[in-house]
């Protein structure tokens, strides 16, 4: 161990020696080019004459005569003070003098620095003084009267300081009758009051410029404030979370927060990354998720929105890394709202109703159905359906209504003109409209919560209830979730503290409309699904139309598939039971020294339900391919009624932790902030799924089947002519372990200077039995300094300056990492013995080792005069070892792949946040800006290169390669198109070349590399505007610097699964097309790698940078006077949000946030309204 740590102080001395150099050179830069040094005379004496000046306007002519900057500190000395100056030629000795005359002050000269210091107490009058103290305890509340924790309260003219506790409490010993406090708190107006035993309740105001307000963030280990704080947080207040009124907690994130980019590109799942990627797969690539301290593992949609107080974002190591092995990715915390202490009872009531639009089918451009119908038309005269229409076909596959009236026409079943004329009667239908009027609707978000908190000296809580209520954009979807929380802090006695919270969210959905209506083969354009006169229409499912309408000649059940009679017939839910218990025992020991013991409870029920009624598809189906017609009779192996699908799913998680704190101010000049602690946590989800058949959704019954023998597929329209009736049942589980020990301490001297270091070692379950690989060491280092806090620092327009910089390590946990061998034991017999047989679906990997992520952060903080600008720049790099990644392995061990550690990236960015208050009068506008860059590359990857199509597509997926980002945008290269046969060319080995199976099995050399298909650069604009009680916002965002690639034609989809692309329309034609087309010919037969090339190719390929105005906010704060002061605050509020792109680089009718969806992304319209009691 200690050969360990004296490694590691060895091997990092060299960048300890680097910060130090940064930050001396630092201090001489701000020097050099910031403080005006003049040596412009060397007289001592001065000459000013001037009636009622200011000893400032005294002070510069000091300066400008005798070359001596005058300095003192603005809270002890008044230099605005007035004074007759006659002095002429007079000694500068004597100068200071009648300054300074009847004031308690003297001062001293240093080279050429007069330093203004108070004059010392005489014996006499520090005995008198001792008498006359007293001791002084107060409450410090903010502007809505609940207690403020963490406010500084010092004694002005000495620096004895204190903080306020939890509970907004303060106490100051032996102080002088006469002095007074000043009272300060980041965001709020800072306050001096006089001195009594009991000063009572303190409230502070909000900062008029109402930046910077939030200065405590949550690790979820303690709270720390910036201040003093060494590593990169952001954190999210409520107002600001609230902007959005989505029910999911972590969408309200996007766009709000520099460096945190949400990747929406694959429909229904968005994966959000803190700085970047770090590492190659699974689900650890997002970040990891603390909800009132302790790790989330359950669906973050059970959480209601309203009962988040706040959300800090931690970026770098030295913030994220006492999460450890599983921070690497970054870290949210959420903190959920508490009742407080001393605070009377507030009770807040909050609604909103959001409408959004039905989905746009129409955005992405489809081919036309008469362009569909003239391929088809030209596919038949090819006799592309030949094998199709055959008789003898037993697999009976879907044809669409045009190739069938084109085969009745051919067998003289109806004339050509009758076909003719059907067939152009289709030309001009677009399935799309059934779709938009009978299964899409506009979707309804419904939400509704009540909030009760309050407290007295020994007790606080808070009672919660929400109602949220979806109606989804498809009709028959929906979902409700209802949530109740209590949480209660207890002061048993006078030091002991018992915190308790209780939460229980239901969550229903029902899943019941039809989101993907198609046949087997796919979608032809002209489909109906709707006529006026007759209803509902069928489509062919999985068989030709003309053979399931004549099967069993009337012995079967109805086989036609009517999408619009599905809706309403079936019963699809989903209920999740959330149920979530903390409890905290907290004994202060000394001063500043106490003691925690945490405890969290987790349980996750999920309970779904897939009713296939006997009228529904699915139902009748599946009877009719089991049943057996025989001339004596007709047998249904699957018995009459409905199926039902059953799932269930159980989460358990248990939290211990212990841990030992001390927060001390030891004096005007030292604090100290430690934490010591230990933590033990399981993970087990248990999950299996079943299948009834028979079953009666109103009596409860249901028939037992036989999952044990084949049986004969009706009329063989299966391939083997027999099979197994499908049972659905499956069992899962996984445990998993984990202890942890930990360290955390900063130490802050004379406000200026702060150090801090974490330590943190990992154990868990999934890394094998070797102590050297189950146990994973972290830590961290930093320091910063309050440049604006020196004596030397004299910059008036930049009053606060502070530097920071970290170093160190967190680490992720793959959870798809197995050190051992897994059995999966198959439910069914082996093919040829008929025995029951396992198989081993992972090998063993002995080896494994804990991901690591390394970061080094240098960071800038500022803030201009009067706070009209704020900000921070930082600058990070990172560098990640020993990545899981899947492998080729040796065949003769029975597997191809495996998972290792095979990979490490590298990283770089920085992030630039500004803050302006830009009119601060009746009329406020507040901005507020960011821009991030980050970049990660594969630094080494142990894996050879493959050919040049696995790195050709969407980039939508981690394709791992040395020296390129993680989601790298490759093509092929594009030379043309033939001008004599419409081919696209390519360039194999420096020469055009057609040989389209060359070209896609290339070297990647030969492969143009666009950049990567995630932006490098990301950022908001946001600007509020209010005057009296309205207010306007609006936040823009935009993301920069990456490429998409376009759906391109594929003939080879077109003709065997019908998906047409509006290129076809622009196609190549005839010679010269070439000169305004890159869209090639279409070939019969088509070619499969002539379309996989085109459609790699560079042409395909575009910027996706693009501005968009996210939304837009109107607020009306109604003043308790206009509401009869029933309401101590009343709001209504108007959301307009997904307004729509600005501006994008491509010409392209897509959204490049969304390239590959077919419906877009849809406007919302939400009315709010807030009220407090």
């Amino acid at each position: 161990m200690y050969i360990f740590y004296a490694n590691i102080l060895g091997m990092w001395r060299s960048h300890i020696r680097k910060i130090l150099f940064i930050m001396r050179l630092t201090t001489v830069l701000i020097l050099i080019t910031m403080m005006h040094v003049s040596a412009s005379t060397s007289a001592q004496k001065i000459t000013y004459v001037q009636k009622d000046a200011t000893l400032v306007q005294l002070f510069k002519e000091i300066k400008k005569q005798a070359g001596y900057n005058v300095v003192w500190n603005d809270d002890k000395f008044d230099a605005t003070r007035s004074i007759n100056a006659n002095f002429k030629n007079t000694d500068l000795k004597e100068v200071m003098e009648k300054g300074l005359n009847g004031l308690p002050f003297t001062y001293s000269m240093t080279k050429k620095t007069i330093v203004i210091k108070e004059k010392p107490s005489s014996l006499l009058d520090r005995i008198l003084d001792h008498f006359a103290d007293i001791d002084v305890r107060g409450i410090v509340h903010d502007d809505q009267g609940l207690p403020l924790a963490g406010v500084t309260v010092t004694v002005k003219g000495n620096n004895r300081s204190t903080k306020t506790n939890e509970s907004g409490e303060f106490s100051v010993e032996n102080v002088d009758e006469k002095a007074s406090l000043i009272i300060s708190y980041l965001g709020f107006e800072s306050q001096e009051i006089n001195v009594t035993q009991d000063i009572g309740i303190v409230r502070l105001k909000l900062f008029s410029q109402g930046l910077n307000e939030i200065e405590v963030v949550s690790t979820g280990y303690q709270n720390l404030s910036k201040v003093n704080a060494t590593g990169s947080f952001v954190k999210i207040d409520s107002n600001l979370l609230n902007r959005s009124v989505s029910s999911d907690i972590l969408a309200r994130l996007d766009g709000i927060v520099n460096g945190l980019y949400v990747d929406k590109r694959l429909s229904g799942r968005s994966i959000m990354n803190v700085r970047g990627i770090n590492t190659l797969g699974g689900s650890a690539i997002g970040a990891l998720i603390i909800v009132d301290n302790f790790p989330y593992e359950g669906d973050l949609a059970n959480i209601n929105p309203n009962d988040v107080e706040s959300i800090s974002i931690l970026k770098d190591a030295a913030a994220a890394s006492i999460w450890g092995a599983r921070a690497g990715n970054g870290v949210i915390v959420i903190t959920l709202k508490k009742g407080k202490f001393n605070s009377d009872l507030r009770v807040t009531v909050n609604s909103s109703l959001n409408l959004v639009e039905k989905p746009n089918l129409f955005y992405h451009p489809q081919m036309s159905s008469s362009d569909f119908i003239d391929v088809e038309q030209f596919l038949y005269q090819n006799n592309f359906y030949q094998n199709d229409l055959t008789v003898g076909n037993s697999s009976r596959p879907v044809i669409s209504p045009v190739v069938d009236l084109l085969d009745k026409q051919s067998k003289g079943l109806i004339s050509a003109t009758e076909a003719t004329n059907q067939i152009n009667a289709l030309r001009n239908i677009d399935y799309r409209n059934d779709v938009n009027n009978h299964f899409n609707q506009k979707a309804i978000h419904q939400q509704y919560s009540l909030n009760l908190n309050g407290g007295s000296k020994v007790n606080s809580y808070l009672i919660s209830a929400g109602y949220d209520h979806n109606r989804g954009t498809l009709v028959g979807n929906a979902n409700s979730r209802y949530s109740i929380r209590a949480s209660n802090n207890l002061r048993l006695i006078k030091k002991l503290e018992l915190r308790t919270s209780f939460s229980l969210a239901q969550v229903n959905s029902e899943s019941n409309g039809l989101s993907n209506i198609k046949t087997r083969k796919g979608i032809y354009p002209y489909m109906q699904l709707w006529d006026a006169n007759t209803g509902a229409l069928a489509i062919p499912e999985t068989y030709n139309k003309n053979y399931t309408d004549t099967a069993g000649a009337g012995r079967l059940l109805d086989w036609s598939y009517r999408p619009l009679e599905e809706i309403g017939i079936n019963d699809n839910t989903l209920n999740v039971q959330d149920i979530n218990f903390n409890a905290s025992l907290k004994y202060q020991i000394l001063d500043g020294l106490d003691a925690e013991l945490l405890y969290r409870y987790e349980r996750q029920i999920s309970t779904g339900r897939k009713y296939n009624s006997p009228e529904s598809y699915f139902t009748r189906n599946l009877i009719n391919q089991f049943t057996q017609i025989t001339g004596a009779g007709t047998k249904r192996i699957i018995p009459m009624g409905g199926i039902l699908d059953r799932s269930f799913s159980n989460l358990k998680a248990n939290n211990l932790r212990g841990q030992i704190n001390y927060n001390k101010i030891l004096d005007s000049k030292h604090q100290l902030n430690i934490l010591l602690g230990s933590e033990l946590s399981q993970s087990q989800v248990l999950s299996n799924t079943d299948r009834i058949y028979g079953y009666n959704d109103e009596i409860l019954s249901y028939a037992n089947v036989d999952f044990v023998n084949q049986y004969p597929v009706y009329d063989n329209l299966l391939t083997d002519n027999n099979g197994y009736i499908p049972n659905n049942v499956s069992f899962s589980g996984a445990l998993n372990r984990m202890v942890s020990l930990y360290s955390n301490a900063a130490y802050t001297f004379n406000k200026r200077y702060t150090l801090s270091g974490s330590a943190r070692r990992d154990a868990a379950n999934v890394f094998g039995v070797n102590t050297n690989q189950k146990w994973k060491p972290l830590w961290s280092m930093g320091a910063s300094w309050d440049i604006s806090a020196e004596k030397f620092y004299a910059i008036g327009w930049l009053p606060s300056l502070r530097a920071r910089a970290t170093y160190g390590f967190s680490g992720n946990v793959s959870p798809g990492v197995i050190t051992k061998p897994v059995i999966y034991y198959v439910n069914g017999p082996a093919q040829f013995t008929n025995y029951k047989y396992a198989l081993v679906n992972t090998p063993p990997n002995p080896d494994a080792r804990w991901e690591e992520l390394r970061m080094i952060n240098y960071g800038l903080d500022f803030a201009f005069k009067g706070n009209f600008l704020t900000g921070s720049l930082e600058y990070f790099t990172k560098k990640t070892d020993d990545l899981f990644a899947s492998t080729p392995i040796d065949a003769t061990t029975g597997f191809n792949i495996a998972t290792k550690n095979v990979a490490q990236t590298r990283g770089r960015g920085f992030e630039l946040t500004l803050n302006s208050n830009n009119i601060d009068l009746q009329l406020k506008w507040t901005t507020s800006a960011s821009i991030a860059y980050v970049k990660d590359i594969v630094s080494r990857f142990f894996n050879k290169p493959l050919s040049a199509s696995s790195y050709v597509g969407n980039a939508i997926s981690i394709a791992p390669l040395e020296n390129y980002p993680l989601y790298p945008m490759f093509s092929y290269k594009f030379y043309g198109l033939d001008p004599q046969t419409g081919d696209p060319i390519g360039i194999f080995k420096g020469e055009n070349s057609k040989s389209y199976s060359s070209l896609t099995t290339d070297s990647l050399k030969n492969l143009t590399f666009h950049g990567s298909a995630i932006p490098l650069y990301t950022g908001f604009l946001r600007n509020t505007f209010s005057w009296k009680g309205i207010e306007l916002s609006f936040n823009i965002t935009y993301k920069l610097d990456y490429y998409i690639r376009r759906q391109a034609i594929n003939y080879s989809s077109l003709f065997n699964n019908w998906r047409g692309d509006d290129d076809y329309s622009r196609r190549w034609q005839k010679p010269a097309d070439e000169l305004n087309t890159t869209v090639p010919s279409m070939v019969f037969p088509a070619n499969t790698q002539r379309d996989s090339f085109y459609a790699g190719s560079e042409v395909n390929v575009d910027r996706g940078d693009h501005i968009r105005l996210n939304d837009i906010i109107l607020r009306y704060n109604l003043s308790p006077a206009a509401s009869n002061k029933i309401f101590k605050n009343l709001q209504f509020s108007l959301t307009a949000s997904n307004i729509g792109i600005i501006w994008k680089e491509t010409n392209q009718k897509l959204d490049p946030d969304y390239p590959y969806s077919m419906t877009g992304l849809q406007k919302g319209l939400a009315f709010g309204f807030k009220a407090n009691l």
